[in-house]
């Protein structure tokens, strides 16, 4: 009855090691989770990438269109 309960207490703190790690690496993931939650809240929305592009577009757009007049307006 002894060995039996010496292997069970033997396999219970291998057990119980293995999920010290389990704890540990999950600690680390947690932490990583978090910064790349606030690296993510930083980068610049959908509105705003789309807004941008099409305000670009719309000024290369307004150049090609007006090249004649504001060469004229410049004197080239």
């Amino acid at each position: 009855m002894e060995t039996r309960l010496a292997v069970v207490e033997v396999k219970l703190a291998a057990v119980e090691t293995r999920l010290e790690a389990i704890d540990t690496r999950m600690r680390a993931v947690e932490a990583s989770l978090a910064t790349l939650t606030e690296r993510v809240a930083h980068l610049p929305s959908k509105g705003f990438i789309v807004t941008s592009t099409m305000t670009t577009l719309a000024v290369v757009a307004a150049f090609g269109l007006f090249a004649d007049r504001l060469r004229a307006l410049l004197g080239l």
